[in-house]
């Protein structure tokens, strides 16, 4: 009995032992600014082997335009120069020193220097950054042999970027189209970035002057955030970080500026099908705002417990999806959460219906014992952290986040989560969780069979190209006027091929263009949703899509027959000339005067048949007894020869 007793009390200190031991991860974090103004985040533990430091400077590509697009990767590349240590070049010098990881990236906003190394030379790393940002040594080779590490990364320029580059300004001739932050939470889109092209001109351009002038303009200890997580001691770290950090004192005078958190909920949900992609997936879940760490927690603790609960009855039960998990993104005060999953194509609507059940169901009616087991598996996100250089340097990451975007300093993350009551988690599903804040988004693999997106539009694309090879013949037709192919005496091009294939691509360009702008109005202002057609599910979704390809094959040849004039060839029978074009017609044999050849003149230039690049070479010119005609040919001589003599003369 007293053996049974020692054990059940040695049990019960264990579990009270295990439930009291822990700490919150995040206060262990020590945040501190330098006198100089750079932000500094330090967080060490035993268990690491390794210690990761990295740098981050408040610059990016946001700051560039097409003159210098490119500079802010240039300098990245030029901050590891420096021609006093081994290979002129931290990079290698660091992996040298033992470091496993060493690399720098530079994004929109800001431009990341990151190294991991053993332990045991955490500080020695700590003081060689401090010598790798402000103490630079380099001169113009430096930057020419990166400028050449640069263009390797980027690539070389070729003709087609140029023509790429230019090909993505046609957009602006196109409808605005809207992200679901724009669209759903009223957030202002971000400036265009020049094309990756401009970068690859630019770059071999730049000189030392203009890296250095940046590199001094941005690289300031005010503008950046030093973080240092591992294996040693924090104070001695603290005190060798203040010791050569601190006395860098230089005054930069720009930074990037990220956009506002300026997101508002729209109120109308979000329902999204695309088909024809390959695959069957599904997002069902909420929009909200993130205006509340601890309401971000619910939803996610919420929506991972839902996510647990259908992974059970649809995959571990029925077989029908391989994955079922949640899924959470943010941006600028915009957030959706989620349950994502997948499943083939004959399953895939019921597991639709299941998720979107499930969640309601869940939603309806939640309890204490839920939401109890819903922040139970939520909490292993505190307590299973391996304390490993990266997870230590992923808890110091969602600090900054906090702080930062949240201007949240007051709480940690796992004390906001640790302050969530029953009765807040409930009020916060409830007020969520409405229709008007839906979030659905599904793809589909195809409609009716594998491949039938693609086929159809092949096959439409096939039947463009045919009534455009026959177009003429079929306004002929129209007009009750009939000729055979073995009618034909001869023939002669009036425009030459690739003309041809040109303007058949500008008409498709410009119905495009009008139909996508009448689309766009009817579907913002009738309608009342731009992506309206992508809120249809089957069977409507695919009656749109072909009611879509219809109207603009139709604009296309209303635009070939009544806006454009091109004509492309002339067929000859035994008493008439055929003209074939948008805008066809004939000319009889007997009511020709005369056909002579004239020189080009700019006063013809809208009273020429055809069309051709050279187009200053002379035409074929053909009186008739009520009109005259300038017919455009490569070789104007050959074509009266061959009316006046093969024709006229033996007809």
């Amino acid at each position: 009995m007293n053996k049974l007793l020692i054990i059940l009390v040695s049990l019960l200190s264990l579990l009270y032992a295990d439930t009291t031991s822990f700490q919150d991860p995040y206060k262990k974090i020590d945040y501190f600014v330098l006198e100089n103004g750079m932000q500094v985040y330090l967080l060490s533990n035993k268990k690491a082997t390794n210690t990761n430091i990295s740098m981050k400077v408040n610059v990016g590509w946001d700051i560039e335009d097409k003159d210098n697009y490119g500079l802010s990767h240039l300098v990245e590349h030029m901050v590891f120069r420096d021609k006093r240590i081994p290979h002129r070049d931290y990079l290698d010098y660091l992996k040298d020193k033992g470091a496993s990881y060493v690399n720098g990236f530079t994004s929109r906003y800001d431009t990341k220097f990151v190294t991991k190394i053993d332990s045991n030379k955490s500080y020695w790393v700590a003081e060689t950054f401090a010598k790798m940002f402000f103490d630079k040594d380099v001169d113009a080779e430096d930057i020419e042999i990166e400028k050449g590490a640069v263009q390797v990364e980027i690539g070389e320029k070729v003709w087609y970027d140029y023509m790429g580059s230019k090909l993505v300004n046609i957009k602006v001739l196109f409808p605005p189209k809207k992200s679901i932050y724009e669209s759903q939470f009223g957030v202002k889109k971000e400036k265009d970035l020049p094309s990756s092209y401009v970068e690859k001109v630019n770059n071999k351009h730049f000189t030392f002057q203009e890296v250095m002038a940046h590199y001094k303009k941005y690289y300031y200890p005010s503008n950046m955030i030093l973080k240092i997580t591992g294996n040693f001691n924090q104070e001695t770290m603290k005190q060798l970080v203040i010791a050569k950090y601190g006395k860098i004192h230089i005054e930069g005078t720009d930074r990037t500026h990220k956009p506002p958190r300026d997101a508002t909920l729209s109120h109308k949900p979000y329902i999204y099908y695309r088909e024809g992609l390959g695959k069957n997936y599904g997002y069902v879940g909420v929009q909200y705002v993130f205006d509340d760490c601890q309401k971000h927690i619910i939803l996610n603790a919420f929506m991972t417990y839902v996510a647990q609960k259908i992974q059970q009855d649809l995959r571990n039960r029925d077989g029908k999806s391989y994955t079922v998990s949640s899924s959470s993104r943010q941006s600028r005060g915009a957030g959706i959460v989620s349950v994502s999953f997948d499943g083939l194509h004959d399953n895939f609507d019921k597991n639709i219906a299941l998720v979107k059940k499930t969640i309601q169901h869940y939603v309806k009616d939640i309890n204490n014992t839920m939401i109890e087991d819903a922040l139970e598996e939520y909490k292993k996100r505190y307590t299973s952290i391996e304390f490993d250089s990266d997870s230590l340097n992923m808890l110091v990451n969602k600090a900054e986040h906090m702080r930062s975007d949240h201007k949240i300093v007051d709480k940690t993350h796992y004390e906001f989560f640790k302050s969530i009551t029953p009765e807040k988690f409930k009020q916060v599903i409830a007020s969520v969780f409405v229709p008007e804040n839906n979030y659905v988004t599904i793809y589909r693999d195809y409609y009716v069979f594998p491949s039938d997106y693609a086929l159809i539009n092949i096959f439409i694309l096939f039947v463009i190209i045919v009534l455009y090879l026959r177009f003429s013949h079929l306004i002929f037709r129209k007009r009750g006027i009939d000729y055979k192919k073995r009618e034909i005496l001869f023939f002669e091009r009036v425009a030459n091929r690739f003309a041809g294939f040109i303007v058949f691509v500008f008409i498709v360009l410009l119905s495009g263009i009008i139909y996508a702008w009448a689309e766009y109005f009817v579907m913002t202002y009738i309608m009342g949703d731009i992506n309206y057609a992508y809120t249809l599910d089957i069977p409507y979704g695919l009656g749109i899509e072909m009611l879509d390809n219809i109207l603009s094959t139709i604009l296309m040849f209303a635009i070939l027959r009544w806006g454009v004039t091109y004509h492309s060839r002339l067929d000859v029978t035994k008493d008439k000339i055929y003209i074939l074009g948008s805008k066809p017609f004939i000319i009889d044999r007997d009511d020709i005067v005369n056909i002579e050849v004239v020189p080009w003149h700019i006063n013809k230039f809208f009273h020429i048949v055809g069309f051709a690049f050279f187009f200053w070479r002379p035409l074929l010119k053909i009186t008739t007894k009520t009109d005259t005609y300038n017919i455009r040919s490569s070789h104007a001589h050959a074509v009266k020869d061959n009316l006046t003599l093969r024709w006229l003369q033996k007809s």
